[in-house]
């Protein structure tokens, strides 16, 4: 649960929907929906019952909102009350940042919280969960594949920490255009035996998913090494090297790909993004971070 979810709620009650508050919180109606259903999940209590004439708040719905509204303004109280010292933010962040626009908001967020001083960690992700299960940073952005919230290794991390879902973007294949796989609308990774491969980097979550489905469906590419570093993917598939993994994102926001296809993988897999810190720790700089992060992302 945090502050931005709490307005979510107060503003589709106040608006009695979720098109208008989008429209009137500046942020898309899917990471409303996603946040608030979030929520729900966390407090295992339906907040709105949704219909396509209006929403409506329920009987648990509507006593949460005293709730959410009193702690609105508690927490407004709190950080209007600044005493001018500065503060601190260790945060870590995934290696493809800078391809969901992660960078731009970085800076903005300099330029608007001159109190804090952000020191960032660049790394996978696994590394960056560890370094915030061992504090030795305060929070992370981090990549995750889980399938859904019985994931075994996902209900562990939410016991230790506060996990805000940011973004989903979809695996795909990159494939020089003149390679023998170019020419399919979508592929399965079975496809990709005994043909050469850039594998994702050991420690990103994306590869424990995709390496344990290799193993047990005996699937055995040629593998040529691990990346998860944009340039090197792409230039794998640039020169026919290999073939390379990265997100439907990340090919999206890449300078140019004319050699290049990116070819949806079925089923889909999915590459989560995450904002996580541990539960015990939420002082005034982690807060002001997540708040602003939630309000302005959009990959």
């Amino acid at each position: 649960m945090n502050i931005t979810q709490l307005r979510y709620i107060v503003e589709v009650a106040r608006t009695k929907s979720f098109t208008k508050a989008a429209m009137t919180l500046y942020v898309t109606q899917p990471t409303l929906s996603i946040q608030i259903k979030e929520l729900e999940k966390e407090l295992d209590h339906e907040i709105f019952k949704r219909s396509k004439k209006e929403v409506e708040i329920t009987k648990f719905g509507a006593s949460f909102l005293e709730y959410a509204q009193e702690t609105i303004k508690r927490y407004e109280e709190f950080m209007a009350d600044d005493e001018g010292e500065n503060m601190r933010l260790d945060l870590g962040l995934y290696w493809m940042f800078g391809y969901s626009g992660l960078g731009e908001l970085l800076n903005h967020f300099k330029i608007d919280h001159p109190k804090i001083k952000v020191r960032y960690a660049v790394d996978g992700a696994r590394d960056l969960i560890e370094r915030v299960m061992t504090k030795k940073i305060d929070a992370a952005i981090i990549t995750g594949c889980y399938a859904d919230d019985n994931d075994r290794e996902y209900k562990e991390m939410k016991k230790i920490f506060d996990m805000t879902l940011l973004d989903i973007s979809p695996l795909v294949l990159l494939a020089n255009k003149k390679s023998d796989l170019a020419n399919r609308d979508m592929i399965a990774l079975d496809d990709l035996d005994d043909r050469p491969l850039l594998h994702i980097a050991k420690r990103s979550n994306m590869f424990t998913t995709v390496d344990n489905y290799f193993k047990s469906h005996d699937i055995h590419p040629q593998i040529i090494g691990h990346s998860s570093q944009a340039d090197i993917c792409f230039q794998m598939a640039f020169y026919d090297i290999s073939y390379a993994f990265c997100t439907k994102e990340t090919y999206d926001s890449f300078a140019t790909h004319e050699a290049i296809r990116a070819i949806p993988i079925v089923p889909s897999i999915e590459r989560q993004l995450f904002f996580i810190h541990r539960k015990e720790d939420a002082d005034k700089a982690i807060q002001i971070f997540k708040e602003y992060l939630i309000q302005n992302f959009h990959a």
